[in-house]
């Protein structure tokens, strides 16, 4: 999870410079790629921060607005599934 943060941080920080520098691959900018960077969080608030970061951002960039939609997805698939599993899951380690 550090790493993860540590990820998401540097890429909030440096979106822009990233994107101008680094090459994309097929005429796709790596700037629409950069939304797969928060696609390991599993909750509605960070889903909403990724959503406000990116949704300006990638809008334009070829590819960026469907990446950006299946890590939105991603995320919100992950908070559901988390949700739903959390009562029995507790249930079950106050049981040990």
């Amino acid at each position: 999870m550090e790493t993860r943060d540590f990820v998401w941080d540097f890429v909030q920080g440096n979106f822009d410079r990233l994107n101008s520098k680094l090459p994309g691959a097929g005429g796709i900018p790596f700037g629409s790629s950069l939304p797969f960077t928060a696609s390991r969080y599993c909750d509605e608030s960070r889903r909403q921060q990724v959503e406000s970061f990116f949704q300006g951002r990638t809008a334009t960039l070829s590819g960026g607005k469907r990446n950006l939609d299946n890590v939105l997805e991603r995320i919100r698939l992950c908070a559901v599934r988390a949700e739903a599993v959390r009562p029995d899951l507790a249930a079950f380690l106050s049981a040990q």
